[in-house]
């Protein structure tokens, strides 16, 4: 397939006649015929010499495609890299915090490539990750960040083994990270002097609680009860935890004790509640 460079003039230019003048600086655009269509798109360059370098490199990929040739990946840089990545674990829907632990895996990539001149994803070898690796200690103090993020690494350059940018994976054959079990972040339970004051703060609401449920259970059975059929229409009152419950009985003007289990009449106290 034969791809022309030709240049596609403006309507001032005085060589607009002329689709093969190369002194102009009016755009280059390309040109190939397929199945009897003529079809054409733009260059991207005003410069005749890079037009017949692009023409040509159109040809040889269409020559290589015919003939069932993979063609040759495109060079991706590093921060290319992370960005295609960083995209692809958004769209995996990761929260905010796992989202963070690959950005900061990222950018100490980033920084690292960018002090060693590193410009391709190509060219970072395995001894540039085990450089790489032995300055995490100033920005990931445990040994657990340290491993985690090297898992995360790995994870980056399986990615850009699977988007074939580079033809061997250089971060499986870093060395696992080991913690021996005194570096383990421990999570102790609580001594009991520490459980004292937390317990003492909380016994206010527990005995709330435990007379709210006292009052619903007693609700609850004297309603279905025979001697007192109206459940609906009785009230309960009490003041405090430690003061007495007591169930009251509109009819007959009494009230019952539940501490101990008397009725007696009380119209002040009823007449108040």
């Amino acid at each position: 397939m034969t791809i022309t460079p030709y240049r596609r003039h403006s309507a001032e230019c005085p060589h607009k006649s002329q689709r093969g003048y190369k002194k102009c600086q009016c755009p280059m655009w390309l040109e190939r015929w397929d199945k009897g269509k003529c079809l054409r798109k733009s260059a991207k360059t005003r410069s005749w010499e890079q037009g017949q370098k692009l023409a040509r490199a159109e040809e040889q990929r269409y020559e290589q495609v015919a003939l069932g040739e993979k063609p040759k990946p495109v060079a991706v840089t590093v921060e290319e890299a992370a960005t295609s990545f960083m995209d692809t674990k958004k769209g995996e829907g990761l929260d905010k915090d796992t989202l963070q632990k690959h950005r900061r895996m990222t950018a100490l990539l980033l920084d690292y490539c960018h002090r060693k001149n590193l410009l391709f994803i190509c060219e970072v070898s395995l001894p540039h990750l085990t450089a790489h690796r032995a300055e995490w200690d100033k920005n990931l103090k445990s040994k657990l960040s340290r491993r985690n993020n090297q898992g995360r690494l790995k994870e980056f350059f399986r990615y850009c083994r699977k988007s074939k940018w580079i033809d061997e994976n250089p971060a499986e054959d870093l060395g696992t990270i080991k913690i021996k079990k005194n570096e383990q972040i421990r999570t102790d339970p609580f001594e009991p002097e520490e459980m004292q004051p937390t317990l003492a703060a909380l016994e206010p609401a527990f005995e709330v609680e435990y007379t709210r449920r006292r009052v619903r259970a007693m609700q609850n059975e004297y309603s279905s009860s025979s001697l007192s059929p109206l459940g609906p229409h009785r009230r309960f009152a009490h003041t405090t935890p430690d003061s007495p419950i007591h169930l009251a009985h509109p009819r007959t003007k009494t009230y019952r004790c539940l501490s101990c289990g008397r009725w007696s009449p009380h119209s002040d106290w009823y007449a108040q509640s």
